[in-house]
């Protein structure tokens, strides 16, 4: 018995949530490759990998062996994905930190469901039987590029655009998750207490975070601005901080914390704003004026555009349509 379930149920359900793991890990890659955030994915991803993690600590074990040391590693990889996520919003270089930790993690996971695909899976178990033969290793190898290849090409590519603002649903689904989250507390088993810390419910702590921190994070949307005119009639269009922009050099810090909506008929966005004071603003290179606000049309990708409000001229230009 494990937890109250027998070892075979257990073992179900942990197969089960890697799989899930992984399959959402997937997906939220694909949203990668593509610039997309897919933040319900993601959460189902980082949940349910947390939890992966988490559950393998609880089957019988004579000490502390190498699948422990993969799943403290998960973890920790895991609560850096959170913390660049849902914390600092992929502002700056958690941008590549997420990207980076996200397919650690999902690599992880994958890594396991190899090693016991060769265990348990006959046909598998007959090409390698002690897993030091080169059927073994070779398919491990050949993971391990790919995941390679695609998380370079992840890390250029991801540079989402800023997420809507909150609905009402999204902070009662959050105040929820939180007050109901002690039902997921889970003490770790005795043969794994090598720290005090890891004898706090951890499981509740991670997957309650995971589960709540997007619809907390999406709370934090302020829209400063509503209007029903075109995007581009709010300012100016500064040719030089857009490439700027463009290369991760001018920017919102946290995008998505301050926004202006414009919803007319005729050129409808949501921009991210930031404060020539430097309010929500990311400007190593010092580029800023403090009496000037900055629109950002595709924060986070090379396609950006800035819009500066504060500028005296005539007339607003209609940018070229990207």
């Amino acid at each position: 018995m494990i937890l109250g379930l027998s070892t075979s149920t257990f073992t179900l359900l942990h197969v089960v949530l890697s799989l899930i793991g992984i399959l959402s890990g997937l997906i939220v890659l694909v949203g990668m490759l593509g610039a997309k955030r897919r933040p319900g994915w993601t959460l189902l991803f980082l949940a349910t990998t947390i939890a992966t993690s988490v559950t393998g600590f609880f089957f019988p074990s004579d000490g502390f062996g190498p699948s422990h040391i993969i799943g403290v590693l998960s973890l920790v990889v895991l609560a850096v994905a959170l913390l660049a996520r849902y914390v600092t919003r992929l502002a700056g270089a958690s941008r590549w930190i997420y990207v980076a930790a996200a397919l650690l993690a999902l690599y992880l996971n994958v890594f396991v469901g190899i090693v016991q695909a060769f265990q348990k899976l006959a046909f598998l178990q007959a090409l390698a039987p002690t897993q030091s033969e080169p059927p073994f290793l070779y398919t491990q190898l050949a993971v391990l590029a790919i995941f390679v290849v695609l998380a370079i090409i992840a890390l250029v590519r991801f540079r989402p655009a800023p997420p809507q603002a909150s609905s009402a649903m999204d902070i009662r689904r959050a105040g929820s998750c939180l007050r109901h989250r002690a039902v997921l507390t889970l003490p770790l088993p005795g043969h794994l207490r090598i720290a005090p810390m890891l004898q706090r419910p951890i499981l509740p702590l991670l997957v309650a975070a995971a589960l709540c921190a997007g619809a907390n994070a999406a709370d934090a949307t302020q829209v400063v601005l509503a209007s029903k005119a075109p995007y581009w009639t709010v300012g100016e269009r500064d040719n030089e901080l857009s490439r700027a922009c463009s290369l991760s050099n001018f920017g919102p810090r946290r995008p998505g914390e301050l926004v202006a909506r414009f919803t007319g008929a005729e050129g409808p966005a949501v921009l991210d704003v930031a404060k020539g004071s430097g309010r929500n603003l990311h400007d190593p290179t010092h580029r800023a004026k403090p009496s000037e606000d900055y629109f950002f049309r595709n924060a986070g990708t090379t396609s950006c555009e800035v819009l500066v409000g504060g500028r005296g001229r005539g007339g607003a230009v209609r940018p070229s349509s990207r």
